[in-house]
């Protein structure tokens, strides 16, 4: 299933935030190489280049659909089409850089060692994933999954401590947070496209259409009576992130 640029951009500014609380507390002044992994349609690498604007940035990710979009912002960005599980290339980097997308890459005891080697000494790796399997709206979707009888991903996030031990032998230091964003969308129609801009693609791929269009009309029946409207009509919708940064 390809990705849809335009669906996931639909929530730009709330996929955005994280990309941009993470760089806020990255501790390099001017890092003269950074590389954005699973950079998507490039809002990430944009805050990269917003907040280091000498910098030469890498932007890679496997879709094309997803580098056309990035290609189109008015950076000066090196665009690579290639999957971040066999990106190892020769150079080194101040900043290795990843916003919401580890979590699609198997195997991080190691994978993360490999990204820190790619890091040159007082260098920076810096990476934030979803953090929500034990939300209700995981669940959600799991219970549908389950009557739809549709693939599932079992995606690679694991807890801060886990990844603390995984980190530490390669780095001076590591910092790691957990933030939950409220987010207000307008319904929980929104909280539904949220997620097919995202987690929701590999459960939706094995469907046919028909029975895609079922499975999400019963799992947006199942985020209206779980999420409320609140006094404004609006819906909160609670989403988790883990963020972590590695000092070379």
């Amino acid at each position: 299933m390809q990705w849809d640029p335009q669906l996931y951009l639909e929530f730009d500014a709330e996929r955005t935030q994280a990309a941009i609380d993470l760089v806020s507390r990255i501790p390099l002044a001017r890092p003269g190489e950074i590389a954005d992994l699973g950079c998507g349609p490039g809002n990430s690498t944009a805050v990269l280049a917003r907040r280091w604007p000498d910098a030469r940035i890498t932007g890679v990710d496997h879709s094309a659909e997803m580098l056309e979009r990035a290609a189109s912002r008015p950076n000066a960005v090196h665009w690579v089409r290639q999957d971040i599980a066999c990106w190892d290339p020769d150079e080194q980097f101040d900043l290795v850089f990843s916003n919401a997308a580890l979590q699609w890459v198997p195997r991080h005891p190691d994978l993360l060692p490999r990204l820190m080697r790619r890091v040159r000494a007082g260098g920076v790796f810096a990476m934030q994933i979803p953090y929500h399997l034990h939300s209700r709206v995981h669940a959600l979707i799991e219970e549908t999954a389950g009557r739809f009888a549709c693939r599932r991903h079992v995606f690679e996030i694991r807890s801060p401590e886990e990844y603390y031990d995984i980190l530490a032998p390669h780095a001076r230091r590591v910092d790691a947070w957990i933030t939950e964003y409220l987010h207000v969308m307008e319904d929980a129609a929104s909280i539904v496209r949220w997620m097919r801009g995202t987690g929701l693609r590999p459960y939706l791929e094995g469907l046919a259409g028909s029975d895609q269009a079922a499975f999400l009309e019963t799992l947006g029946l199942a985020i209206a009576r779980e999420y409320p409207r609140r006094v404004d009509g609006r819906v909160l919708f609670p989403f988790a992130r883990l963020f972590l940064i590695a000092a070379a």
